[in-house]
């Protein structure tokens, strides 16, 4: 199965994005690798946002892409936040865009009939 172009670095950039959080996540808060990281980690999470809007099935948005939209949302909301000193609030979205992302949207893309599913399915019977 040959993956295409978009869909490949949607991927990419989805699983840098996975790991990234998890690293941030996991580290000292405030500091000067945290904000490096979280905003990698936002650039990131934005460009796999927007990349989803052009992977559609029969040309048409799907309910994932109310995710992405979310995702987008919830992260400007947490850049605000941080801005405005709002830390406990800040906390509290980028915990929520992480989790968000990371449970509905690889669940979701690993749904019946999706690429990544597909694509999946196809390496293993390969085997």
């Amino acid at each position: 199965m040959l993956i295409p172009p978009l869909v490949l670095f949607h991927l990419c950039v989805a699983i840098l994005a996975i790991i990234t959080g998890a690293v941030v996540l996991s580290k000292p808060k405030g500091t000067a690798v945290h904000k490096l990281l979280g905003r990698c980690w936002v650039v990131l999470m934005t460009t796999t946002a927007i990349t989803s809007f052009w992977i559609q099935q029969n040309n048409e948005l799907s309910w994932i892409h109310i995710l992405a939209t979310l995702i987008l949302a919830t992260t400007s909301c947490a850049f605000i936040a941080i801005r405005l000193k709002k830390v406990q609030w800040h906390q509290r979205l980028m915990k929520s865009a992480y989790g968000l992302s990371l449970l509905t949207g690889g669940l979701a893309a690993l749904l019946p009939g999706r690429f990544l599913n597909e694509a999946i399915l196809d390496w293993i019977t390969r085997f």
